[in-house]
């Protein structure tokens, strides 16, 4: 659902969909590097889906708003 890059275009973060996850990549050259998996909450007792990713200004921190 959701995608955004950082205000610098380092770093591009993409939803996991309902795996409670963001995933982050850093962006060299035109390609996708070093991929991190961000979690969303307590998959055990949570049932998130994040749709909306943003990010603050300066890149330090990520938004995410949940569909559910």
């Amino acid at each position: 659902y959701g995608l955004t890059f950082d205000p610098q275009g380092k770093f591009l973060y993409a939803s996991g969909g309902e795996h409670e996850v963001v995933h982050r990549f850093r962006l060299d050259k035109g390609l996708l590097h070093d991929h991190v998996q961000l979690k969303v909450g307590d998959a055990r007792k949570d049932k998130l889906v994040p749709a909306g990713i943003g990010t603050s200004p300066d890149g330090k921190v990520v938004y995410i708003a949940c569909g559910w």
